[in-house]
């Protein structure tokens, strides 16, 4: 069985799409998942992988494209460079 843990995050609703692309909204949207995502160091010697579907994107207008770039680079700085 693999370790498993369940996270919650919240997701803001934009209601004008082009607000997510403001550099003070990705910062939130980094620091937010890195918070979310990071692994205890007693923890890391096992592997991990991260699913998160499309959270924060369809009723909340957030971009796919732009949301998944934000978590594949969190998921490599976090787990040095290895990516599930």
């Amino acid at each position: 069985r693999k370790l498993t843990h369940v996270v919650a995050m919240d997701a803001i609703c934009f209601a004008n799409p082009v607000d997510q692309y403001t550099v003070q909204a990705m910062v939130r949207e980094l620091i937010k998942a890195y918070a979310s995502f990071r692994i205890p160091k007693s923890l890391k010697k096992n592997v991990y992988g991260v699913a998160t579907g499309k959270w924060g994107c369809g009723a909340f207008n957030g971009d796919p494209q732009l949301k998944g770039t934000d978590r594949c680079i969190l998921v490599l700085k976090i787990h040095c460079c290895s990516f599930l």
